[in-house]
């Protein structure tokens, strides 16, 4: 750990956890360093976004050298074109940008802004900074996600399925070769999911008990049923949704409206990808905040989630899937939330390289449901 950093948090009241975290942020994921200019964004407004952290993030990036400049944003924002210009011309100009911000979600699969290094941090407050998901070491993740990005590599169709009684299937269809290999262009702190996997003819039953945000454009707060609802699947689209009538209308007419809203198809099915870090965990509750809850908990195996409304990825609806069974290729990647690709000994060599990361893939179960 640095020492600047720990000198700088213990000054203001620090535990050793937060100070782990903190390091792990700047130093191992934003590579924060003496004379660059960093650029800190934070939501105002959000309790999930403490200002002892926000406060923590500056202090740290100032003892490490860094020229920074620290901008809130409390106004909600229909969509990345709604991003403030001067935020956008302060991260134009910035080597680093840490965005303690959703526009940081907004971001992940849109051109750079700039040529700097772009962080969205999902640790805006303490019980996550300080958690084992934000302090196992940064390296261990970019070891981790690469050799998972090579298992998934190739494969050729998918099938999920849940308790509740989802069972949807399909072809991948592969990118196109001038494609790149990483669509992100916002890491994020801490690694929890893989690259979204573009579907082709999805077919079969998806139960729906959320209707979140997939932090493309605002969506509102997002719907929960109080009675799943499932959706009959085809070639990609729900041509029909099925339960109690109340709650297919309450689906139907938020799909519909959001088709509309941006001019694309509301029952498409476009991709999906699965949470891979199991020590992940959101630190929040969905009947409060289910858009923040989405974006946090879709990190932990327990969940995944399919994008949808639109062709494009990543759509603008989630619909996660709680304690899923995915199979690619028929090989059993994930069951009942667990993800077993972690068991594989090139994975596991992983932890033997970064001392203290022995429980890095012990799953944590506590996901807010």
């Amino acid at each position: 750990m640095d020492s600047h950093i720990r000198k700088d948090v213990s000054a203001g009241g620090g535990n050793p956890s937060i100070e782990a975290g903190l390091s792990n942020l700047l130093v191992d994921c934003a590579g924060i360093k003496d004379g660059q200019r960093v650029v800190l964004i934070h939501e105002e407004g959000n309790p999930a976004v403490e200002h002892d952290v926000v406060a923590a993030i500056e202090q740290g990036a100032r003892a490490l050298g860094a020229t920074v400049t620290s901008l809130g944003c409390g106004e909600r924002l229909a969509g990345p074109e709604a991003i403030p210009p001067h935020i956008v011309a302060a991260m134009a100009q910035a080597d680093v940008t840490i965005l303690s911000h959703y526009m940081g979600a907004m971001l992940r699969l849109r051109p750079p802004i700039g040529a700097g290094v772009h962080v969205l941090n999902y640790a805006t407050n303490g019980n996550v900074l300080g958690s084992r998901w934000a302090t196992v070491p940064y390296g261990v993740w970019l070891e981790a996600g690469d050799a998972i990005a090579r298992e998934l590599r190739g494969a050729t169709s998918w099938r999920v399925t849940c308790p509740l009684g989802t069972d949807l299937r399909g072809s991948i269809t592969p990118p196109p070769a001038s494609a790149p290999s990483q669509p992100f262009t916002v890491l994020t702190f801490p690694i929890g999911t893989h690259n979204p996997i573009r579907s082709h003819g999805a077919s079969g039953r998806l139960v729906i008990r959320w209707l979140a945000s997939s932090a493309n454009h605002d969506i509102g707060d997002g719907l929960i049923l109080r009675s799943p609802v499932t959706a009959e699947v085809r070639d990609d689209r729900i041509v029909r949704l099925e339960g109690g009538a109340a709650e297919v209308a309450k689906a139907e007419s938020l799909l519909h409206d959001l088709g509309r809203r941006n001019g694309v198809d509301p029952m498409l099915i476009n991709s999906w990808h699965a949470g891979i870090n199991p020590q992940a965990q959101p630190c929040c509750d969905p009947e409060k905040d289910l858009n923040h809850w989405q974006l946090m908990s879709h990190n932990n195996p327990r969940l995944m989630h399919f994008h949808a409304v639109g062709q494009a990825m990543p759509g603008e609806i989630s619909l996660p899937v709680l304690d899923p069974d995915i199979w690619l290729d028929e090989r059993q990647l994930w069951r009942r939330g667990e993800f077993l690709l972690l068991k594989s000994p090139a994975i596991q060599d992983i932890l033997g390289r970064h001392p203290g990361s022995e429980d890095a893939y012990e799953l944590n179960r506590e996901v807010g449901v």
